[in-house]
């Protein structure tokens, strides 16, 4: 998971051309893992959505996995 979210930060991040102005997009990337105390659909995406605004906090292209610390912070990297 942590591999493709890097390949898509830079992929997005990649600078484009629009009508010959160059233009970079920034993203994080906020990745939890379906586990065995994972409890539905609604819970797995609590859990991206708390990883996704630990990578926002953490700054632009920045990775966050969501662990069972998540109180005091994901796994970052």
């Amino acid at each position: 998971a942590r591999t493709l979210a890097e390949r898509l930060i830079a992929a997005v991040c990649a600078p484009y051309d629009v009508h010959g102005q160059s233009i970079v997009i920034g993203i994080s990337v906020g990745v939890a893992l379906i586990t065995s105390g994972t409890h539905g659909a609604d819970d797995h995406m609590w859990r991206a959505d708390k990883a996704l605004y630990r990578a926002k906090a953490l700054g632009r292209g920045r990775i966050a996995v969501f662990g069972e610390d998540i109180l005091g912070g994901p796994q970052d990297g």
